[in-house]
């Protein structure tokens, strides 16, 4: 299983990208298909470094903004189940944090 980052982490790495936008799902494939080609020696690494050097940013902005809603869905998941342990129904107009 993934091991989450700790808020801490996201925190830090929030400060590092500054503002941006999260790389849209065809970056992060063509992101992936450069490095399979630069694995297979059809780019060197200077093409490789300069190509990483702009992709890379929006595609952690992507990956923080994924690890930041994983981190929100499960304090909700377990606001629900504390809510149901406590013989509480969660879903009778109360919301999770």
């Amino acid at each position: 299983m993934l091991r989450p980052s700790a808020p801490e982490q996201l925190a830090a790495l929030a400060d590092e990208l500054g503002t941006g936008h999260p790389a849209f799902p065809d970056l992060v494939l063509d992101a992936a298909q450069i490095h399979a080609a630069h694995r297979a020696k059809k780019y060197t690494a200077e093409q490789f470094g300069r190509y990483s050097a702009t992709a890379l940013p929006s595609i952690l902005q992507r990956l923080l903004t994924a690890e930041s809603d994983l981190v929100t869905l499960r304090a909700k998941v377990a606001w629900h189940v504390a809510a149901a342990d406590q013989g509480l129904d969660p879903t009778n107009g109360r919301t999770a944090p």
